[in-house]
């Protein structure tokens, strides 16, 4: 892949110069299915499959696994950019690992799982390091109780004051508009130099809302920590969302790169600025 964006300099996120590098491909195949809501319902009687993520934090990563029913462990690697001055404080980038059943999952969520990997391999690429730390999480179990974002809930609920803000990408990757907060008013004002230098892309558009639209950030949001996530074009997304259709040649490439250059632009403007984005008071 060839991601071109533009970044914001250090310390008053003002400042623009193009950059561009070439990323290895990401394979991502998830279950998809039927057109459903956002949680699910078990119907009496019918045994539910667990789905737990737990955590243990080194210097660069964190360290997960997926723990089902029969105990069987799937370690998955969450990998992170550590800090150059202030690592114990965290920009967290994320996608969701579950799908629905029947079809891939591709656009729901393997591609915001690619564009959060994606952001972190740009910034390392380039050999750019933030003053505080990037960690990538990839959630499991988004679409049948959010468990996998409980249990970081519970493991992490003492760090959430370094917690500067969390973004997940959970909308598919059709071409990204801008950016939506969940968070203070004055956050608008405060990323304004992010969204000037996405607008060569037509990312431009900030959108505050007062629901949070990705799940496994909703708790962390809730409890203050300020929650983004890159607008899109959604017009043809529920087409595909939640059904069999769900496939990987639903991914547009040119719009994946340009949804990871979104990510990778906010979550390194917020990790190297002199003042924290604003928390809800």
């Amino acid at each position: 892949w060839r991601v071109a964006w533009s970044r914001s300099c250090a310390g008053s996120l003002s400042g623009r110069r193009r950059l561009s590098t070439s990323a290895h491909r990401s394979d991502f195949v998830r279950r998809g299915s039927r057109q459903g809501s956002r949680s699910c319902n078990y119907r009496r009687g019918c045994r539910a499959v667990g789905a737990t993520v737990k955590t243990r934090t080194r210097d660069d990563a964190t360290h997960s696994y997926a723990e089902n029913s029969s105990s069987d462990k799937q370690l998955q690697r969450n990998r992170g950019l550590e800090g150059s001055e202030l690592p114990e404080e965290v920009v967290l980038v994320s996608g969701h690992l579950d799908s629905w059943d029947l079809g891939t999952g591709a656009i729901d969520d393997g591609a915001g799982v690619a564009i959060s990997m994606q952001t972190i391999h740009l910034l390392q690429s380039l050999n750019i390091r933030p003053k505080r730390t990037i960690r990538f999480v990839a959630w499991m179990n988004e679409e049948f109780g959010v468990s996998g974002a409980t249990a970081y809930l519970q493991e992490h609920s003492s760090e959430l004051t370094y917690h500067i803000a969390a973004l997940e990408s959970d909308l598919g990757c059709d071409h990204p508009t801008g950016l939506s907060f969940f968070g203070a008013p004055e956050v608008a004002r405060y990323l304004a130099p992010v969204a000037n230098a996405l607008a060569p892309i037509g990312a431009s558009v900030l959108t505050r809302s007062d629901e949070v639209n990705t799940e496994d950030i909703a708790g962390m949001v809730q409890l203050g920590v300020p929650g983004l996530s890159p607008s899109q074009d959604s017009r043809f997304y529920f087409s595909y969302h939640h059904s069999a259709a769900d496939t990987l040649d639903k991914v547009n490439v040119q719009q994946l790169n340009e949804n990871a250059a979104v990510m990778a632009v906010t979550a390194y403007a917020l990790a190297d600025a002199s003042e924290v984005i604003p928390r809800r008071k």
